[in-house]
């Protein structure tokens, strides 16, 4: 099985020439994003000989919108129509659902909302007074709040297409042109599920909140409906074909036309069901991620099929029958993945993102339409000039290969100078401030100032910027950072103040300078350190502490006052402590009999690591002569235990991640079936509903906490 990454080939914008989505009111703001659902995608294939499938997608805003893209780059002539609809869009499906109202080269829509069901036409060749192509041929007004709908020639019919929606209240609703039938409430119902119509069988396949499939005759729903249209006060219940119990909640169901197999395929939370046409179980497979819906497509194989398997971690997967055969990473999540033809090619995926994209992908190598034709030409060659290239790439290629069978790999430097000197001054004594972010601050912090040089070396510079990057817990503020041209050396204030709000990382900076030349942006980088007394000053001797490490000197001895005359030693001279501000302590001890032995300890390994850093820079600095070697065991055990227990924490992390993952989509579901039900009358089954919707978002804010402990309990172990 390849990895591969799915590949752009053709997107529409969204609200710019195609309109704007307008936000969902009764969502909190964390939901406006989301603008779709699966089921709100769909493609019109007119006939085999169109250069696209023409592609239909809605939005929870009501917006209704068709592509046609013939060509792989999307131009504005692929903007069929938009039509602004009466509510929601929930679902989408196209055939011929009302008689003598289509014409060669139209087609029919039925549109799904909560309350309604809209039938919409488009004609290709648009009217002079009908700006869009699309027009609503009639409106069905629902009973109770709509959840699904399918679609198919049920009872054998010929000729159109009916329509069936489930309902949250328990029932079928079944539509014929002007008939419009409602059958008795399911037998242990709660909420609905997925649906799927079983054209073979000429049954209904339903999800329920049981953990079941639920097989349901057309026959039955047929003779059920009369029963209520000619003894309403008779309560009969649908009977069940078959059942098959899954064991989990439902997510997607979808039904083969393959002859010979005919798959009933079931996607579980955590595994897939491959069913015949009887509820028999054929085969079943454990699932390793979140599954979100299923696509099937013509396999072009007699006796097998394929289908491709969505996920919430934006992640395709394609299945031979059960068997995975390829995966690929999409660039966005997605809700539905429909498997088309585009700009001619074969086999495109186009896919609907959550806030309403329809984008068109393709896996593997190049489709055919990205191929161009070489044309003829009648252009000599030059006979010696391509030999002379040739030889020249030869012997290029015959030093690179004898530089890495050495083990020698040149590093070719750039031949462009840089076309700005930036040059950091020392920095200032250390001096205390208060803080100006925080307004109630009762603590002064360290602070210390300095100039930033900048000057250009290749004449005038545009639009020049001038940025300081660092780490927490520094800031640092610049007199002037924006010049519209530089053509000199400027000076520029640096001011940068510990805010002691957390222990330091590292002891340098960044300055970055970005800037335009002949009309091209560039950038050029400049690290700088920071002065040791931002971070720590200088206390009592500690001489004890938990984590030591041993250090050799050789050749030289060093004296700590020569090392660090900013802080100053003891008295004595052979030992150093300071004091990172209340964070920790670390200490510098030179031995007493040989001062080319010194030991620096801490109860903080972050502090002992930046200890040791600085010491190394400093000995660099001022005796580059004299090195320094590790003479201890390097804390084998204290540094076992502290990966061990990062390796713990990272653990629970990846586990409360994916926990809340499952948690915020189910969330979304639930917000969706509440919104649906709020006009219903029944206060009994929106208080369920509220209670549940409660108790899912307590589930989504639990991780939180359970984050929140397991960094504070990696956070003094984290070594920088």
């Amino acid at each position: 099985m390849s990895v591969w990454k799915a590949r752009d080939f053709w997107e529409a914008p969204l609200g710019q020439e195609t309109g704007t989505v307008t936000a969902i009111s009764g969502l909190p703001e964390s939901s406006q994003s989301i603008q779709c659902s699966r089921g709100c995608l769909n493609l019109v294939r007119q006939s085999e000989r169109t250069i696209a499938d023409i592609i239909i997608a809605g939005t929870w805003s009501g917006i209704l919108r068709g592509y046609y893209p013939e060509q792989a780059n999307y131009v504005h002539e692929h903007f069929l129509f938009e039509k602004q609809l009466d509510g929601p869009i929930l679902q989408i499906e196209n055939g011929n659902f009302i008689l003598g109202s289509t014409t060669l080269g139209a087609f029919q829509l039925a549109v799904l909302h909560p309350d309604r069901i809209t039938i919409c036409y488009y004609a290709v060749n648009k009217s002079s007074d009908d700006t869009t192509g699309l027009a609503v041929l009639r409106t069905y007004k629902l009973k109770a709040s709509a959840y699904s709908m399918v679609t198919g020639m049920f009872g054998g019919i010929k000729g159109r297409q009916m329509i069936c929606v489930a309902t949250l209240d328990g029932r079928f609703t079944i539509i014929d042109q002007e008939t419009v039938i409602e059958t008795p409430v399911l037998e242990d119902f709660l909420l609905p599920g997925p649906l799927c119509y079983l054209p073979d069988r000429d049954s209904f396949l339903l999800g329920s909140s049981s953990w079941t499939a639920d097989c349901y005759s057309y026959s039955e729903m047929a003779s059920k409906a009369g029963l209520i249209s000619s003894k309403p006060d008779q309560q009969t219940r649908m009977r069940k074909a078959w059942t098959y119990n899954c064991g989990e909640c439902l997510v997607d169901i979808k039904a083969g036309s393959e002859r010979e197999k005919n798959p009933v395929l079931l996607l579980g939370e955590r595994h897939l069901f491959w069913l015949d046409l009887n509820g028999i179980m054929r085969s079943i497979r454990r699932l390793d991620c979140s599954p979100s819906f299923l696509t099937l497509y013509p396999s072009g194989k007699d006796g097998s099929f394929s289908f491709i398997m969505g996920t919430t971690m934006q992640t395709i997967f394609v299945f031979e029958e059960m068997i995975p055969k390829w995966t690929s990473r999409l660039p966005a999540p997605v809700v539905d993945v429909r498997v088309a033809k585009v700009a001619g090619a074969e086999g495109m995926l186009v896919a609907l993102a959550e806030d309403g994209h329809v984008s068109a992908y393709y896996l593997g190598t190049d489709p055919e339409v990205y191929e161009t034709k070489a044309t003829a030409t009648t252009r000599k060659f030059n006979e010696d000039e391509i030999k002379i290239e040739t030889n020249r790439l030869a012997e290029m290629i015959r030093q690179s290969e004898a530089a890495v069978a050495s083990g020698v790999v040149a590093v070719e430097q750039g031949n462009e100078p840089s076309a700005v000197t930036v040059t950091v001054g020392a920095f200032s004594d250390i001096s205390f401030a208060f803080d100006p972010r925080q307004q109630a601050a009762s603590q002064r912090t360290p602070i210390s100032k300095t100039q930033v040089t900048v000057e250009s070396k290749v004449g005038i510079l545009s639009d020049v910027q001038i940025d300081v990057q660092l780490s927490d817990p520094f800031v640092c503020v610049l007199t002037h950072s924006v010049f519209d041209e530089l053509d000199r050396a400027v000076a520029i204030g640096l001011t940068v103040q510990n805010t002691l709000q957390a222990g330091p990382q590292q002891l340098s900076g960044v300055v970055v300078v970005r800037f335009m030349r002949e009309g091209v942006n560039r950038i050029q980088k400049e690290t700088f350190s920071l002065p040791f007394g931002l971070v720590a000053q200088p206390t009592a001797l500690a001489k004890k502490a938990q984590l030591k490490l041993d250090f050799d000197i050789s050749p030289n001895s060093i004296k700590l006052a020569d090392f660090f005359p900013d802080l100053g030693p003891q008295a004595d001279g052979l030992g150093l402590s300071v004091d990172f501000y209340g964070v920790g302590i670390a200490t510098i001890l030179v031995s007493k009999k040989q001062e080319t032995k010194i030991r620096i300890q801490s109860d903080d390994p972050s502090l002992l690591v930046l200890v040791c850093r600085e010491f190394q820079r400093r000995m660099a600095f001022l005796a580059p002569g004299n090195t320094l070697v590790c003479a201890s065991n390097f804390l084998n055990e204290e540094f076992e235990a502290i990966l061990q227990q990062k390796v713990e924490a990272s653990k629970a992390y990846d586990t409360l991640k994916a926990d809340l993952t499952l948690w915020t989509t189910q969330l979304f579901v639930v917000e969706k079936r509440f919104l649906a039900r709020l006009k219903d009358r029944d206060i009994s089954i929106v208080n369920k509903l509220e209670e549940l919707l409660e108790a899912t978002q307590e589930k989504v804010m639990l991780p939180k906490y359970f984050i929140k402990n397991t960094f504070l309990r990696l956070h003094p172990f984290l070594v920088h």
